[in-house]
């Protein structure tokens, strides 16, 4: 496009500039956000348009991929540059956020009676994104915290893991080692009651009990 500016008068003068908009939208990237755990090794970056482009970033980069193992949880920023296009739609920006795996231990009830206590649990340690209890006995909790009552009695495993969940979609990125503890429940005491042979009595009386 030619942009003409003419001043008239006595002395006339003029100028002409010269605009070109390239076709297309200029460079754009598949996904600008993406999360991982830091136990990840590395990661592809994302598809972008057009191919004619480079990245560049703080980590070293083989072609389309980034090699993240050991990596510190945080943020690491990479641009996508395509020289050939004009300056305000030749580049676009990417961020890989790592987000630490949970390590988490628990505390807990470890005695109890059969249909009577509710044994306590307790998720310790890293705060995760979720939680899952497997109570050994077809039942679990998804709560940090919980309590769970056992139907029969015996020696019970209980196992916990944890979460870490992408915040985009809440899919897990990784999950904590598990960490177990061992319940023993008892039998339910025996219903007791209390027998006398009189409810009311003289001073000096004797009542008996059974």
């Amino acid at each position: 496009y030619t942009l003409t500016l003419d001043e008239g008068g006595l002395c006339e003068s003029s100028d002409t500039k010269v605009v070109t908009i390239v076709p297309g939208d200029g460079v754009g990237l598949a996904f600008t956000q993406l999360y991982l755990s830091d136990t990840a090794a590395t990661v592809s970056l994302p598809v972008a348009s057009p191919a004619s482009g480079s990245w560049s970033g703080p980590l070293t980069i083989n072609g389309n991929e980034v090699d993240v193992e050991g990596l510190a949880p945080g943020d690491y920023s990479f641009t996508y540059l395509v020289n050939s296009l004009p300056e305000g739609c030749n580049s676009d920006m990417f961020t890989l956020s790592l987000l630490p795996r949970p390590e988490v231990g628990l505390t807990n009830d470890s005695l109890g009676c059969a249909n009577v206590d509710c044994l306590d649990f307790t998720a310790t340690g890293d705060i995760a994104d979720a939680y899952y209890w497997n109570f050994d006995d077809g039942n679990s909790s998804t709560l940090a915290s919980t309590c769970h009552t056992y139907a029969t009695a015996g020696n019970y495993t209980v196992g916990l893991t944890a979460y870490r969940l992408d915040p985009i979609n809440d899919q897990p990125l990784c999950t904590s080692p598990s960490v177990s503890t061992q319940v023993t429940i008892l039998e339910p005491p025996p219903s007791v009651g209390i027998q006398a042979s009189r409810d009311t009595v003289c001073p000096g009386e004797t009542v008996d009990f059974s």
